[in-house]
């Protein structure tokens, strides 16, 4: 079966399945998550201090995964029948009951809160 290129009806700033610029951006995404998978061990093990440029890597990647959690609220999704869901509220549940804790929980930045709170309990 095609990839289906056209849609009749489509949903105001809905991404969908289809879409190029959907395709692009979860490939964009897999590469920063992949880069992340592999240099965040190798930071933890080799290095002990961050250095600017490394801080602001840090930052930018969090807030790249921040406008994708963005991106997966205005994104339609297939159910199990292959049927496209476009109703917001629908995706949002179905985020909700899967991933966005996740996704939330993995841009929280412990590492600089926690060095806030020792820094401003003088140690």
């Amino acid at each position: 079966m095609e990839r289906m290129n056209h849609r009749i009806s489509r949903v105001p700033y809905m991404l969908y399945p289809e879409d190029n610029k959907k395709t692009n951006w979860d490939m964009f995404i897999t590469l920063i998550l992949l880069w992340t998978c592999i240099s965040t061990p190798a930071r933890i093990a080799f290095s002990e201090e961050d250095t600017i440029g490394w801080t602001t890597l840090k930052w930018t990647i969090d807030f790249l995964f921040l406008i994708d959690i963005i991106v997966i609220f205005n994104s339609a999704v297939q159910d199990e029948d292959f049927r496209t869901i476009e109703d917001r509220k629908e995706i949002a549940k179905i985020y909700l009951s899967g991933w966005l804790f996740l996704d939330v929980f993995a841009i929280v930045p412990f590492s600089d809160i926690m060095s806030a709170g020792s820094n401003k309990n003088g140690g």
